[in-house]
C-alpha cells in the first residue's frame, strides 16, 4: 500500500490500542476528533474538499483512508495523548 509520508506507517489503529493503551473505538474516535480539529493543517491548501473531513464517521477509519492523509499533521497529537 502507498503511503502519504512515513509517519503513515504509525498511523495504524491496532498499532496505536497498544501505543495508548485505549480501545479500537476509543482510537478511532481519538483519530476523527484530531482530524476534525486540524483539517486546515493536514488538508493543506486542497480547502474544496474540507466539508468532507466534517462528515468522517468510524466506518471511514480504515488503512486505506488513513494511509492517503499527512500522518506528520497527526501523529504530534497522538504523542500528545500518550503523555
Amino acid at each position: 500500500m502507498d503511503y502519504y509520508c512515513i509517519e503513515n506507517y504509525f498511523l495504524n489503529k491496532f498499532i496505536l490500542e497498544e501505543i495508548l493503551q485505549k480501545s479500537e473505538v476509543e482510537v478511532i474516535d481519538l483519530i476523527i476528533e484530531i482530524i476534525k480539529e486540524n483539517k486546515q493543517e493536514i488538508l493543506k491548501k486542497i480547502t474544496f474538499i474540507e466539508f468532507l473531513l466534517d462528515r468522517i464517521v468510524p466506518a471511514d477509519i480504515g488503512e486505506k483512508f488513513l494511509s492517503k492523509l499527512d500522518a506528520s499533521k497527526i501523529i504530534p497529537h497522538l504523542i500528545y495523548v500518550a503523555d
